[in-house]
């Protein structure tokens, strides 16, 4: 199924991971939804993978590699390094920011604090993708739900 949505998720947060995933598929069960505890984890599973994620969520403190260290590794690999990358994180500091994105992160989505703010991000993203990420990263960046950069 090329055409399928495939969204992953590295998170060190296993609650989070199960509430992000039930997410997916409250919106979607059609949209496929992969998931790593840690950078490591991560680029193992996406190099083997024979479908590329749509679209990465990417935290920044997980163990054994931190998001930025991932995010790197991601953007070195030929086959990886188009996908588009979200920094995802409860952390918001400017510097941290930017430097994520000139790593080549698309944007930064902080961590809703709410079901329905997460549900919000994936529809949005789901009713834009694969084709219009910018439209539904604009959406969300004047609903204040992500920094688009």
């Amino acid at each position: 199924m090329a055409n399928q949505l495939y969204f992953f998720l590295v998170d060190d947060d296993e609650d989070d991971v199960t509430l992000f995933g039930d997410m997916i598929t409250s919106v979607s069960p059609g949209i496929r939804y992969g998931y790593a505890y840690d950078g490591v984890s991560a680029v193992r599973q996406l190099k083997k993978d024979p479908q590329l994620p749509s679209v990465i969520f990417l935290d920044f403190n997980m163990p054994k590699k931190s998001g930025i260290e991932c995010l790197k590794e991601l953007k070195n690999i030929t086959r990886l390094k188009n996908i588009p990358v979200i920094m995802y994180s409860t952390l918001s500091y400017e510097s941290q920011i930017e430097t994520a994105i000139q790593q080549g992160a698309t944007c930064f989505i902080a961590k809703p604090s709410s079901i329905e703010r997460i549900k919000k991000i994936i529809v949005t993203l789901a009713g834009n993708m694969p084709g219009n990420l910018n439209n539904a990263l604009q959406e969300l960046d004047e609903a204040n739900a992500c920094v688009v950069y």
